[in-house]
Order: C-alpha cells, then structure tokens, then sequence
C-alpha cells in the first residue's frame, strides 16, 4: 500500500474472515480512499464504522445504505438524511446511489447528479464509478468534488451511451468507452 496513492476497496473483494481482517488493516494505512460494494458490506459486518478515516469517500447503493444505518430507508429523503449523519458523524463523503444519486459532504452540503439513466443499474456500473473516484482522489482532487465530478462523468458518460445503444443493452463497458466524449462534453458545455 506504501506506493498507493489512494484505494479503492470493495469491488470484488468478497466477505470472508481474511477478506474483513484486511479490511481493517487498510482502513488504517492513512491513503485517501474510497469504499463501495463487499468493503461496505465488511464494514457493517466487522464493525468498523468507527474506524473510517476521515475525509474517506463511502459509495452505497440504497441497500447498503440501510445495512450501514441498520434499518430500512423508504424514500430518498430518508436515504439523504441518513447519508448526513453518516457523513457528519464520521467525516466521510457519502455518495448515495440511485436514481438522482446524491453526494454528501461532511459539512451537511448535499449534491444532486442531473446525469444518468436506468442503464446503470447493472451490475458493473458501480465498479466503474468507484474506479473514476479513486482516480480523481489519487490526482490529489478534493473530496467531495472529486465525488461529484465522477458521478456527473459517469452518468454522462452512461446517457451518451444510451443514445447509441438503449438503455437496456448499456454495459459497464459502455460506459468507460464513452468517457471520452463525456469528458469532451465539458469542453463544449463551457465555450
């Protein structure tokens, strides 16, 4: 981890003893970091809420959400609201994914993401967002920028997709081969 410059954790990781030990040791190791899929999952089955670092980047779909708070959340208010106290609590970035996916920043300030379609809720998808903000995080790219920044290239990137391609035949590979033009999107959008 010494030559890292951040991590992402819990994209295929699984969820066996050895999988949580190591977990909790890279929680520890002081990069900047950001956690989503099975590292979610570890950190509600190893109790290790408590021991996020500070300024970490937590990416939860709606049932993670509710399996790091513990109960059931019925509306995107709920899951928001729940995502500040996290955020707050520990001083994480929460980004709440669905549709509208939200970032939260440790200071309450709530983004809501324009970009995106139904296409991304295929499995995939999110490994592709958690790698974008892992990248923006290893360029030193403040958090919760770098959070918001990454989820409005990913559903850009996913809504240029659908256009050629529909929404329901829209694969994660999809989506990283259309991050080029979301990028150049930006270009244009601020001529």
């Amino acid at each position: 981890m010494k030559w890292a410059d951040s991590i992402a954790l819990g994209p295929g990781w699984g969820r066996d003893k050895d999988s949580g030990e190591l977990s909790a040791k890279i929680l520890g190791c002081g990069k900047r970091m950001v956690i989503d899929a099975d590292g979610l999952n570890l950190i509600v089955q190893q109790q290790l809420m408590d021991h996020l670092p500070r300024g970490c980047v937590l990416t939860p779909h709606a049932g993670e959400l509710e399996r790091l708070v513990g109960r059931e959340l019925l509306s995107a208010y709920d899951r928001i609201a729940a995502a500040r106290k996290i955020a707050a609590q520990h001083g994480v970035v929460v980004h709440v994914k669905g549709s509208s996916s939200a970032t939260v920043a440790p200071d309450g300030k709530v983004y809501i993401n324009t970009t995106g379609n139904p296409g991304l809720a295929t499995g995939g998808s999110g490994d592709v967002l958690t790698g974008m903000v892992g990248s923006l995080l290893a360029q030193e790219i403040a958090s919760p920028a770098c959070v918001w920044g990454a989820a409005y290239l990913h559903g850009r990137a996913a809504d240029l997709g659908a256009a050629s391609l529909g929404e329901v035949s829209l694969l994660p590979s999809d989506v990283v081969g259309h991050l080029p033009r979301a990028l150049a999107s930006l270009d244009t959008a601020v001529e």
